[in-house]
Parts: C-alpha cells; sequence; structure tokens
C-alpha cells in the first residue's frame, strides 16, 4: 500500500492513486507482486509450506476480476518455480460481503449477493475459476 504520508486507499483518498499513476481497485493500489515479494518472504523466514488463504480483488467488472486471478495465479506459478512450496489458493471471497464500514457495495465475490433479495448468481469470474479448480490449469 502507497504512502504519501499516510496509507493512500481510494475510499479514504479517491483520485490519489490515478494522481501518482498507481493501478487500483475501487478500494486499494494493485499490485500483484507484492504477493510473490510476500510469500518469498514468510518461505525466507518459516521455510514451511504455504497457503495462500485471501487474496482478491474489489471490482464490479468481471473482466477486470478474471484478470485479477490470472495475474495472482501467475504469481504464485513464478514462487512455485523458485522451488517455494504453495500448498493452496483460496480466491477471495466466493460471494460478496458486507463490508461494516461501507455496506454491500463493495463486490469481492466470485458470487454475486443481491443484499435485498439475497439471491445469488454466479458471476463470470466465478466459472472462471471453477474451470481452473476442475483442470488445474489457466491459461495466463
Amino acid at each position: 500500500m502507497p504512502f504519501d504520508p499516510i496509507p493512500l486507499t481510494e475510499i479514504e483518498h479517491p483520485g490519489q492513486l490515478d494522481k501518482h499513476k498507481i493501478a487500483h481497485d475501487k478500494m486499494w493500489g494493485y499490485f500483484p507482486e507484492g504477493l510473490g515479494i510476500a510469500l518469498r518472504r514468510f518461505w525466507k523466514k518459516y521455510k514451511k509450506p504455504l497457503i495462500v488463504t485471501e487474496n482478491g480483488i474489489c471490482t464490479d467488472d468481471p473482466k477486470v476480476r478474471i484478470q485479477a486471478i490470472k495475474d495472482y495465479l501467475h504469481v504464485c506459478h513464478q514462487v512455485l518455480k523458485s522451488d517455494i512450496p504453495i500448498q493452496g489458493y483460496i480466491f477471495w471471497s466466493t460471494w460478496d460481503n458486507f463490508e461494516w464500514h461501507l455496506g454491500p457495495t463493495y463486490r469481492f465475490g466470485l458470487v454475486e449477493v443481491n443484499p435485498e433479495t439475497k439471491d445469488r448468481r454466479m458471476t463470470e469470474a466465478g466459472r472462471f475459476y471453477h474451470t481452473i479448480t476442475q483442470t488445474g490449469t489457466v491459461n495466463l
């Protein structure tokens, strides 16, 4: 997360990430390589197999979410190629959630939830991720 001098988020400082030419979703800067940095740092410190338990993007656009999944899995693949054992990857989140301070308007899920009717619908990104989990492959 960039600082200037405090953390820059799209929520608290709309437009500042654009001003600094930092790619971002609806909340935070978008830097998939940061996942690789964190995985390598944890491996170096603990030498234990790793599981990515919460990784995703806040967007209403399923194509952006699909690209993010590809980007993050590409980073995981690069880490695996350096003989760091990643035993699992869990996308955050399966369904849209409720942010306590923002309400239900920010989308994270592979399944879209209508906050009024509670109806759930698999998104294009959810179908994409399902294919990956079933085939074990992704075209990056």
